[in-house]
């Protein structure tokens, strides 16, 4: 949504407050991307699949900087004893790339996220809820 886009990146731009306090926005990208303009085609799970390229782009006109997290269920709380032992697990993983023009670097750091998270997916399939066919239209285009 341009409205919403450009409302963060207007968010984004602005300092941080003079406490030394940072400020961190959180991005849950649509599941599935049509248009070309907030789309990057990557490969996901060994297939070309269209991600949403919104948090990238972002990144690419304010700089700030771009994580990837990811919670996970933690089956052993339940069974432990241990108090320090938390129902849920948080990966946060910075996302870097440096290739040369924008639209490159776009791409490059939605594949550095779909490689991220194909990587949680494989070691823990059954955290991944999947409720959405993300190769929909390209299965349609090989059967026609």
């Amino acid at each position: 949504d341009k409205k919403c886009y450009g409302f963060l990146r207007d968010v984004l731009q602005r300092p941080n407050a003079g406490d030394g306090t940072a400020q961190l926005i959180g991005l849950v990208a649509d599941q599935r991307c049509n248009s070309e303009h907030t789309r990057a085609d990557v490969m996901f799970l060994g297939q070309a699949t269209h991600f949403a390229s919104g948090a990238a782009r972002l990144h690419v006109e304010t700089g700030a900087t771009l994580w990837f997290a990811v919670m996970l269920h933690n089956k052993r709380y339940y069974k432990s004893s241990d108090p320090n032992e938390k129902p849920f697990r948080l990966i946060v993983r910075p996302i870097s790339t440096t290739p040369s023009s924008s639209k490159e670097n776009t791409t490059s750091m939605v594949q550095a996220f779909a490689s991220m998270l194909e990587k949680v997916v494989l070691e823990s399939p059954e955290q991944y809820l999947w409720m959405h066919d993300l190769w929909k239209q390209r299965a349609g285009k090989l059967v026609r």
